[in-house]
């Protein structure tokens, strides 16, 4: 499997970063998302490039095509613990991408 480069922490950063994992481009993962096909690889290059933020609706439907927890991929206000949690999982991962276990963790719910 080619390793897939986590740029940062940020929430765009982790969603590019399951994507690449899952082989998807951004208009498929877009479509699956049921983004009109016109704007799905713009709207999830937004998302990507922090420009924009999905809603809790358009994020559960982003986990759902990326067959992960909503919390891997929500942006972190840490008022809940849980988010402590997902991070760390991340930071592991941008320490070491090679980490399969973690990796597994992360992606397969």
């Amino acid at each position: 499997m080619e390793i897939t480069e986590l740029k940062n922490l940020s929430q765009g950063s982790r969603i590019a970063f399951i994507r690449k994992f899952r082989g998807l481009t951004q208009a498929e993962l877009g479509i699956r998302c049921g983004i009109d096909p016109a704007q799905a690889g713009v709207r999830i290059n937004q998302y990507e490039n922090n420009h924009r933020h999905p809603k809790e609706k358009c994020l559960v439907k982003l986990s759902m095509a990326l067959g992960v927890e909503p919390g891997y991929l929500r942006f972190y206000d840490f008022v809940d613990k849980d988010d402590i949690f997902h991070l760390q999982l991340w930071m592991l991962i941008a320490n070491d991408p090679e980490d399969s276990e973690t990796l597994q963790m992360i992606v397969n719910n």
